[in-house]
């Protein structure tokens, strides 16, 4: 067969715009571009409530093995350091200034956030400050009576637990410890502590559930009518973090309660009883 001029012509186009389809199919399979990561997935924490400073674990997906790759951060908007890293978990530190709610992960640019919130908790220690913040010289009273119980009314301001105790004698003994609903007098607990000299805090196996807005009352037998020494420039009701103390129970030889100081070098026994409130921030 004969190909006339217009025949050819139009063949000539056809074998061209094939080859040109196919140069340019062979660069796109060979040009495909940066591979994309999936975005990384938080799924859980453990534990899913902390302090500031304390090490929590960040469970999920898609995390880079380098620990300076993942950026982490509370819904305050505050940077967590990471101490450890792989791709399915992170072990963090829960910064200073966090606030309860959820948490993203940011890997190359992609993040994934929580759907569940972490809390963060604060601790109150009731007692501890005012005392080592007391600038009289302690005053001293010989009629102290004797078996009476000595502890204060207060009142929580939020809903916590009470998680840690200590008792402050001038010798280690074991002591009862009562912590009542003051509104009803209904006990709540009652458990032994070994005193010691200073602020010993003992973590309790049990906390002590308390409810916000209510009156609660904690007492201690004190088992000798002896000297006792206690601060005269504590005064109440007073305010430290979520704990407001109303007022002392027990009274001094002057008839006017007030926070005894203990001094193992003498023969002081008046002891007193603090305690550590856990709660939201």
């Amino acid at each position: 067969m004969r190909l006339t001029y217009k025949n050819q012509l139009r063949t000539l186009q056809a074998f061209a715009m094939a080859g040109v389809i196919g140069f340019m199919t062979a660069c796109g399979s060979d040009d495909e571009g940066p591979e994309v990561m999936p975005a990384p997935t938080v799924s859980s924490f453990s534990p899913d409530s902390g302090l500031e400073g304390e090490t929590i674990t960040i469970n999920g997906t898609n995390f880079s093995e380098t620990s300076s790759e993942n950026s982490v951060n509370f819904s305050s908007g505050v940077a967590a350091t990471v101490t450890s890293a792989s791709s399915t978990s992170l072990e963090v530190e829960v910064p200073t200034g966090a606030v309860s709610g959820p948490v993203s992960v940011t890997v190359d640019g992609q993040t994934g956030t929580s759907t569940a919130e972490f809390t963060v908790l604060e601790e109150t220690m009731a007692l501890k400050q005012q005392i080592d913040n007391s600038s009289s010289e302690a005053k001293t009273t010989s009629s102290l009576p004797s078996n009476i119980q000595y502890g204060y009314h207060f009142t929580a301001l939020k809903s916590g637990d009470i998680t840690d105790m200590a008792v402050v004698y001038p010798t280690s003994k074991d002591v009862t410890v009562y912590v009542w609903a003051d509104e009803n007098e209904t006990l709540l607990d009652s458990l032994t502590i070994t005193s010691a000299t200073s602020f010993n805090y003992v973590e309790l196996i049990d906390p002590i559930a308390l409810e916000e807005g209510k009156k609660y009352r904690i007492t201690m037998y004190i088992a000798l009518g002896e000297d006792a020494s206690y601060v005269s420039d504590v005064t109440y009701p007073f305010t430290r973090g979520s704990i407001e103390l109303l007022n002392l129970v027990a009274t001094n030889g002057e008839n006017t309660a007030q926070f005894p100081k203990v001094n193992a070098g003498e023969n002081y026994v008046a002891g007193f009883v603090d305690f550590v409130y856990r709660t939201e921030k």
